[in-house]
């Protein structure tokens, strides 16, 4: 399931983003209500370490908020989610993010630094879906 949210419109309720409108798709709490979902394909692809081979594994957020217990981690995140635009021509959602761990140059901390972070609102025939 996938919704963008305008950067404007986030920055205007302080990142509240369940008070956020939508430009595309749906939220959870809007489908609970009825909306319809938009959906497609996602793959999450990551690599990390553990302290030992018989360790437990670490939970997702954990190794994302704490690469440096992790590390070398990396990551790659894509998904196409299918609906509208706002006026109604048929698009996609494309989400693509890659990110590894390396050293901070500022305080030599390990860190999770994006390579690629991107967000697209397309219609069917490739053009930007927010743009009038």
């Amino acid at each position: 399931m996938g919704f963008a949210q305008s950067r404007e419109d986030l920055e205007a309720t302080n990142f509240h983003f369940l008070n956020t409108p939508t430009v595309f798709g749906a939220k959870a709490q809007d489908v609970v209500d009825g909306t319809d979902a938009v959906v497609g394909p996602v793959t999450l692809l990551t690599t990390f370490s553990i302290s030992a081979p018989d360790a437990d594994l670490p939970d997702l957020l954990d190794v994302i908020n704490n690469p440096a217990q992790h590390a070398p981690v990396k990551l790659s995140f894509t998904s196409t989610t299918f609906g509208r635009c706002p006026d109604g021509r048929k698009a996609r959602l494309d989400v693509h993010q890659v990110a590894s761990t390396q050293v901070d140059p500022t305080n030599h901390q390990i860190v999770l630094v994006f390579s690629i972070e991107k967000v697209e609102v397309v219609d069917t025939d490739g053009g930007n879906c927010l743009v009038d």
